[in-house]
């Protein structure tokens, strides 16, 4: 159930909130939080 939770607010970062944030400051994110990484980790 845990994993399922995590997996819907990784899905909801990526297509609500990431698109939201201007691209320079996207650019300063952790690599872990790169739009393809969080893409991967919710599959």
């Amino acid at each position: 159930m845990f994993f399922l939770k995590a997996a819907s607010y990784l899905d909801c970062a990526n297509q609500q909130v990431l698109p939201h944030i201007a691209s320079e400051l996207r650019r300063q994110l952790p690599v872990d939080l790169a739009n393809g990484n969080l893409n991967s980790l919710s599959l």
